[in-house]
């Protein structure tokens, strides 16, 4: 009986899966056919967008990147001057 019941749980969820695909790619082949409807520049505006999109999401990688890059120079260079400060109090206590 349990065994069942999995059986069935499992069916349905896969079933959710391939209904939710479906509707993920009628719904993306309803756009392009809305698209295809629009006028020359509207299209224009749209692939630029999507353009933008991208490109946005390249610049904010290359940020996060650059943030991380900037803490560990920071980290370091809190760390030398540290140093450094220490070396010059032993060479005071000489």
């Amino acid at each position: 009986k349990e065994y069942y019941r999995e059986a069935l749980k499992v069916v349905r969820e896969e079933n959710q899966k391939l209904f939710d695909r479906h509707m993920k790619l009628l719904s993306e082949e309803a756009l392009k056919n809305a698209v295809g409807y629009l006028d020359k520049n509207c299209r224009r505006e749209i692939e630029e967008n999507e353009w933008l999109k991208e490109e946005v999401k390249i610049y904010r990688k290359e940020e996060s990147d650059l943030k991380a890059s900037v803490k560990l120079l920071e980290e370091e260079n809190t760390s030398l001057v540290a140093k450094l400060i220490d070396t010059k109090l032993q060479h005071l206590r000489l």
